[in-house]
Parts: structure tokens; sequence; C-alpha cells
């Protein structure tokens, strides 16, 4: 059938409404300019095909670095032979009086033939306080969207510290994206914000919270810092996910005894401090006039009640405790104490 007329100076023509996955033969009739002769092209056949999309399309892991950036690897069809493009988008989670989140493109990537990994580190993000979500847009040559990954979200963890019962809890939201699900969870502790720690505890995939009885560390800083690992259920290559890290601060107890006697049982006066950094502790000792008798930095050395290398006279004297928490907040201590000395 006839498919369109050019004149007698143009070489090329576009097909337009051509379908998908059809087979055509194409040639060219030329007719001489105010004659009757014409003469025909060679057939030229061509089929047109529309590209599958890549199998197996998906965002691998996104996980929380103690940077607080969160890390994602898309797991892509590496036997993929066509010329697909990937659109990376975020959206926040939470909403706003400015309607719903709307998706962003963080990157646009392509990934030839034996390419199965590709990694992205998103720095423009606040792990602590909200939460995002992260889907892949799949491209063909034809610049169609052909798939959508399953969208990840990565865990969010918050706690808060019990100064009387001397506990700590930790609260998460799942993580969201493995089709196979989650295998558990584990639970990661450090004195130190920025390192990872120990593994304090693995708990079944079903849990959202975690109770910490710190009550055997009192001698510890008290600034516990908490992280969240998600564990890939299934079998063969599996990931994992972090959450952001957490730090929760117990308040020092400072404990002053009010009297000692010099020669008896309790002939030491020093306070008793727990959840503290004992590196940013004093004490001092305070005459009748004010007058320093005794200044220490040490938390293992205490008073024992004298000055100038005598016995300081008996009687009632002031004190000054000072001390930091794990987090660099100091506090303080003030009273008296009563020096007794003994007959013997």
């Amino acid at each position: 059938f006839l498919l369109g007329t050019t004149n007698g100076f143009t070489t090329e023509f576009t097909h337009i409404g051509a379908n998908l996955s059809s087979t055509y033969r194409y040639r060219v009739e030329a007719y001489e300019n105010g004659g009757n002769n014409q003469a025909l092209s060679n057939v030229y056949v061509q089929l047109l095909f529309y590209p599958d999309p890549p199998e197996d399309t998906r965002i691998a892991t996104a996980t929380v670095s103690l940077l607080d950036e969160i890390s994602l690897v898309v797991d892509i069809d590496e036997n993929s032979t066509y010329n697909n493009t990937y659109i990376l988008d975020r959206k926040e989670v939470e909403t706003s009086i400015f309607g719903p989140p709307e998706w962003e493109s963080l990157d646009v990537f392509t990934a030839g033939i034996g390419i199965n990994f590709v990694d992205f580190v998103d720095i423009n993000v606040f792990p602590k306080e909200q939460q995002y979500d992260y889907r892949v847009i799949v491209q063909n040559g034809c610049q169609d969207n052909v798939d959508t990954t399953t969208v990840a979200k990565p865990m969010l963890l918050t706690g808060l510290s019990n100064n009387t019962r001397l506990v700590n809890t930790l609260f998460w939201t799942h993580y969201e994206g493995w089709d196979n699900g989650i295998s558990s969870y584990r639970i990661y502790r450090s004195n130190d914000p920025g390192e990872l720690g120990d593994l304090l505890v693995e708990l079944p995939n079903v849990a959202t919270s975690f109770e910490d009885d710190v009550s055997d560390l009192l001698f510890s800083p008290g600034e516990f810092c908490y992280s969240i690992e998600a564990i890939e259920a299934g079998s063969g290559i599996t990931f994992n996910s972090m959450s952001n890290q957490m730090c929760l601060t117990l308040e020092p107890k400072i404990w002053v005894p009010n009297a000692f006697m010099v020669g008896g049982f309790n002939d030491i006066f020093n306070p008793v401090i727990t959840f503290a950094d004992f590196e940013r502790y004093r004490m001092i000792i305070y005459g009748r006039w004010g007058d320093i008798i005794y200044d220490t930095f040490d938390i293992q050395e205490g008073w024992d009640g004298t000055f100038g290398g005598e016995i300081a006279p008996q009687g009632v004297y002031a004190y000054f405790v000072s001390v930091q928490d794990g987090s660099g907040q100091v506090y303080e201590e003030r009273g008296t104490v009563t020096l007794l000395i003994t007959d013997e």
C-alpha cells in the first residue's frame, strides 16, 4: 500500500504509526519529472520489536551509615541486552501541611551487560529524624517506563532512658523492601558515637522494641549508642540494612557521705559516682574560711582528713564535686561533710 509521497529531492522518510512486533517490506518508486518513466528500488525488510523489561530489578538494600548517610544497592539484570535506563527516586515519608511529599529523582544511570549491582550514596538526608522511601524506575530504549521496583524504606530507631529503673528502651520501624521479608534483627551497643560497638542481642523478625538493662554498667560514662541491623530472609545472596544510630544518656548519680572518721572504719572521704565520664571529675574541700585545703581530679583519690601534712581540726567542711555525663553535660554537687577524729 502507498505509505506516502515526497518531492524529488528527498532521500529519507519516516513511517509514523508502525505496529510493534510486525515485519514490514519497503520499496521506493521514482517517477520522471514531466515524463512517464518510473523506477523501483530494492526491497528493504524491517522487523519492529518492543524490548522486554529487564528481569528482577530491585533495591537490594537501603542502609544508614554511621555518617548519617543512606547507602543503596540496586540489583539489576546482568544479562539484559537492551539499552535500559534506571531512575532512582526518593520521597520523604512524613506528610506536611503542604500535602503529601512527592517523588524526586536522585540519579539516572545505565548499566552494561555483566553489571549486577549499582551503588549509590544519598548524603542529603536526616535519617535520625525521618524516614525515606526509595524506588527505581526502569526505562527501555524507547524511553517508556517498563518497570518500577518495590519501595525500600530504611528503619528509624528512637528510644528513651529511665534513670530510676536504669534501663534504655528502644523502638524501631520495620525495614521494608525485601520480597522474602526479614529473618531477624540484631541490636548493637557502643559507648562511643560513630562506632558500631558489640552485638548485644538478636531478636525475631516481629520485634519492634527492646529494653536494655544497664544497671550492671554503673561505672561506664553513661552514654549508650544503639544501632539495629535487619537481616534479609531467604537463601543465596542476602543483604542487611542498618538503622540510624541513636544515643541515650543516663544522668550521673552522686552519693556523698555526710561524715567520716580519721582512724575509724570509714577514714577516707570519697563520693560514689555512677554513669559519669571520670576523665572530667573534680572534688574540692574548703576550710571554714573558704580556703581550699584539698583538690583532686582523680576519682580514685579521696580526702584523708589532712591538710599540710597534719590532721585537720575536727569539724564541718564544705565540698564541691563536679563531673560530666557521657554526652558532656556538667553535673555539680555541693554540701558539707563532718570530719571526726577517733580518740584512739
